[in-house]
């Protein structure tokens, strides 16, 4: 019997409000991007392992901007091994 390693994706989206950020200074702007990406990002672990039967990890991610909310949006994959 072979065995395939199968990698299957799948995109989530998460959002964020920063909204006093558009006020700030590039500095301070930045710093508050990273303290809400961090703190908003801590339960991704374990959402990860309770989608669809877990065994996901996060291949790349984005960030974009927009009128004071983050859009974070992350590729994520898992291998599954298919017995043919």
């Amino acid at each position: 019997m072979l065995t395939k390693v199968m990698k299957e994706y799948a995109m989530l989206i998460q959002t964020c409000s920063i909204a006093a950020a558009e006020e700030a200074s590039g500095e301070d702007r930045a710093q508050m991007i990273a303290e809400t990406l961090a703190s908003s990002t801590q339960g991704l672990t374990r959402g990860l392992e309770s989608l669809d039967s877990g065994g996901w990890q996060v291949l790349s991610h984005d960030v974009l901007e927009t009128h004071g909310v983050l859009v974070v949006t992350f590729l994520v994959f898992r291998q599954q091994r298919v017995d043919s």
